[in-house]
């Protein structure tokens, strides 16, 4: 097969024909299922960082909160030992 021969469509075919072969036919429905679980693994991609940020903050948050206690203690058992 020369390659204008590979370039070239087939005798009969149309653009916009919508007849589907056996092969088309059994490569439509794997391919529909691979976009369907990876519009869903996206969806569910992206309410996980949602919820991971959300529990950063918080955790961020507790250990601010953490810190500044430590810090008064040490602070306030340097000056009960000290009097």
């Amino acid at each position: 097969m020369s390659e204008t021969q590979a370039i070239l469509p087939r005798r009969g075919f149309k653009p916009g024909d919508r007849r589907q072969t056996r092969l088309m036919s059994s490569i439509v429905a794997p391919l529909n299922e691979a976009v369907a679980a990876g519009q869903k693994a996206a969806v569910v991609d992206t309410a996980m960082i949602a919820r991971i940020t959300a529990m950063a903050g918080d955790f961020a948050i507790n250990l601010s909160v953490a810190l500044i206690i430590l810090i008064v203690t040490v602070f306030a058992a340097r000056w009960v030992a000290g009097a």
